[in-house]
């Protein structure tokens, strides 16, 4: 560590579940706590976590097969096999996405236990 850049030091006391909130809410945004706090201090909103940017980006993707979905139903005025499948697989995509997510907050959750 570089104490020239950060030449100061505060010790701050917290309870239990005070420092899992803050050592969890910062290994999800991928920083470090310090710099967490930091970026928390300097920062009106704390930092995105790094899961909720890929999941907006996935559920982007999937937002916009609907969408495809949707217009050729309306084109056809009728669902045919080819929707039905279309669904499916978004149907398919979104169970995946939170079975992810939740597989990934487990781990989180683990390792601070």
């Amino acid at each position: 560590m570089n104490h020239r850049k950060f030449p100061h030091k505060v010790s701050v006391r917290l309870s239990d579940s005070e420092k899992e909130k803050l050592e969890l809410n910062a290994s999800l945004s991928g920083l470090k706590v310090s710099a967490y706090i930091r970026h928390i201090m300097s920062n009106a909103r704390p930092p995105i976590h790094k899961f909720d940017q890929t999941l907006v980006v996935q559920v982007a993707k999937i937002g916009n097969n609907l969408n495809q979905i949707a217009k050729h139903a309306n084109t056809h005025k009728t669902i045919d096999g080819i929707v039905l499948k279309q669904m499916l697989d978004v149907n398919k995509k979104l169970d995946d996405l939170i079975s992810q997510k939740l597989i990934r907050e487990v781990k989180h959750v683990s390792k601070i236990l």
